[in-house]
């Protein structure tokens, strides 16, 4: 959220006033951003984005690529040099293009 901050004449007010009024501006500004954050379209947002269902879990949690990984006994490994991962990737094989038939082929696997 964006600060606004207050502009103050040089006379009269004094360092209290200007305090105030920051904190006063401040709390108004958390206050639209909590509004923001509590509209209904935003919640289903951030629950459709962050979020899956308990039927997803398992097709999530079998990857190919973690299953090369762990060929390759490698496991939980992120940082690898260039060769390593090049040799990660000839394991997965060539990817497929997005054919009818590739289409085909994976409804009869369902």
């Amino acid at each position: 959220a964006a600060r606004v901050v207050a502009a103050t004449s040089g006379g009269g007010g004094g360092a209290g006033t200007s305090a105030a009024a920051d904190e006063d501006e401040e709390a108004s500004v958390l206050k639209l951003t909590l509004c923001r954050l509590l509209r209904p379209k935003l919640r289903r947002w951030a629950m459709y984005e962050w979020f899956y269902s308990p039927v997803d879990v398992a097709w999530y949690r079998e990857s190919p690529f973690c299953a090369a990984l762990g060929a390759c006994g490698l496991g939980q490994v992120s940082v690898l040099p260039r060769a390593e991962w090049s040799y990660v990737r000839s394991l997965l094989g060539k990817p497929r293009r997005f054919s009818p038939a590739y289409v085909e082929q994976e409804r009869a696997a369902l």
